[in-house]
């Protein structure tokens, strides 16, 4: 453990020892967490800026976007937990498929409470439908999927990344549920307003939200009907930087528009609240913070905590390391200490997009634990939405690094000796 951790740690039992030795009288002392846990910010820019792969990323940050949150829980050594930071929260990442775990807890909060016409977890689902055309020529269409059960609908979207289930439980929960009851629980940066579509929808089209339905027993069960979202709901927090690069390609004609991409309109959240949503789930939330989420069932909690676990498995001829790979992008990193799959817990929910790469993971290694979750931009030409990115050269590497980063810093992991 690095000596800076160990002094702050004892400075930390002075002050609670201190703080113990108070007049019977008086009131009772505060917490010796009060202030959170440790904060080892400089440690963690150290680290990063001397990284032979992640230096040359911090070096660029302004158009990079790199940032960097990492938590401990409370342990033995350091009782309050512990919090390093790199360019926290500094301006907006778009944060994809990361976002993903909002809408997983928000519709299991809505089945955990019950009622009649209530599916069981693995009923087909069965969605009504609304089509319009644009002015380009394309039909488009919301709602109408293919008959899956609301457990295959998680699975697609926590483990597959599934833009189509996304959409699906997107338009089940409806973007209220999506975003006020976790504003109101202490996640006010949380943004989830629209599907992720290849189309911008017309308004009538994207304000429809279909009826779900199931099947007992040759019957048909409504469990919700159709519904249309009369306002999108905001958030309170916004970040700097929501207008990016020099141009971009318009979603439904295809012609480039010679401005900065406006993001302004899309989903967000901070990198903070991204994490310690995560957090939540466990139960593992700093002493200070209050944070709660919509309530689940601890049969809903188990379900979303084992898709987002893994360990992932071949599927259709892509081998079990290139999906994990793909989809756990700093496990690499950690498995190249020697370790095997085995001992590495990793729960988490990456994502990519317009160039933007996203990772909110818990890994859990032995007895310990740490939480991961950083987020940057990789898209050298300043141009969006031309599919054209830089995940290969720049991100993928980087999250890569940073997993052996961790592994090394956090974990004591040692490299393997070559032969």
């Amino acid at each position: 453990m690095p000596r800076e951790w160990k002094w702050s740690a004892i400075a930390a039992c002075a002050v609670a020892l201190a703080m113990g030795a108070q007049p019977a009288a008086a009131a009772p002392p505060p917490s010796p967490c009060a202030d959170g846990p440790e904060r080892s910010d400089a440690l963690l820019k150290r680290w990063v800026e001397e990284d032979a792969v992640l230096g040359p990323v911090a070096a660029q940050a302004s158009a990079t976007r790199l940032q960097l949150r990492i938590y401990l829980p409370p342990s033995d050594e350091a009782p309050c937990g512990r919090l390093m930071t790199y360019r926290e929260d500094a301006e907006y990442l778009y944060p994809a498929s990361a976002i993903k775990i909002v809408p997983a807890i928000a519709v299991l909060s809505h089945w955990s409470e019950g009622g009649a016409g209530t599916p069981p977890l693995d009923a087909p689902l069965l969605f009504s439908d609304r089509r319009a055309d644009d002015a380009f020529g394309h039909t488009l269409r919301v709602g109408g999927y293919q008959p899956q059960s609301l457990a295959e609908h998680l699975e697609a979207m926590l483990v597959e990344s599934s833009n189509g289930s996304f959409n699906a439980l997107y338009e089940l929960a409806g973007p209220l549920a999506q975003n006020e009851p976790f504003h109101r629980g202490g996640f006010p940066s949380i943004r989830v307003i629209h599907r992720l579509s290849g189309y911008n929808l017309p308004r009538e089209l994207a304000a429809y939200l279909p009826s779900v339905a199931w099947m007992r027993g040759g019957e048909r069960v409504v469990w919700l009907p159709e519904r249309a979202v009369t306002s999108l709901p905001t958030s309170t927090i916004r970040l700097p930087g929501e207008e990016i690069g020099i141009g971009y390609l318009e979603a439904n004609s295809g012609l480039r528009v010679e401005a900065p991409m406006p993001f302004g309109m899309k989903n967000g959240v901070t990198l903070a609240d991204l994490q310690r949503l995560l957090a939540t789930l466990f139960h593992e939330l700093p002493e200070t913070d209050t944070a709660r989420l919509p309530a689940l069932t601890a049969e809903a909690t188990s379900l979303m905590l084992s898709l987002m676990r893994g360990p992932l498995s071949d599927k259709d001829g892509v081998s079990a390391e290139s999906r994990e790979a793909r989809f756990k992008p700093m496990l690499p990193g950690l498995l190249g200490f020697g370790l095997a799959r085995a001992q590495i817990d990793y729960t988490n929910k990456a994502g990519r997009a317009y160039g933007f790469h996203l990772d909110n993971a818990r890994i859990r290694i032995g007895d310990r634990i740490a939480y991961v979750t950083v987020g940057m931009l990789a898209n050298s030409d300043g141009v969006f939405n031309d599919d054209r990115y830089d995940y290969d050269a720049l991100s993928f590497p980087a999250l890569r690094a940073l997993g052996a980063m961790v592994g090394s810093k956090l974990f004591g992991l040692k490299p393997v000796p070559a032969p």
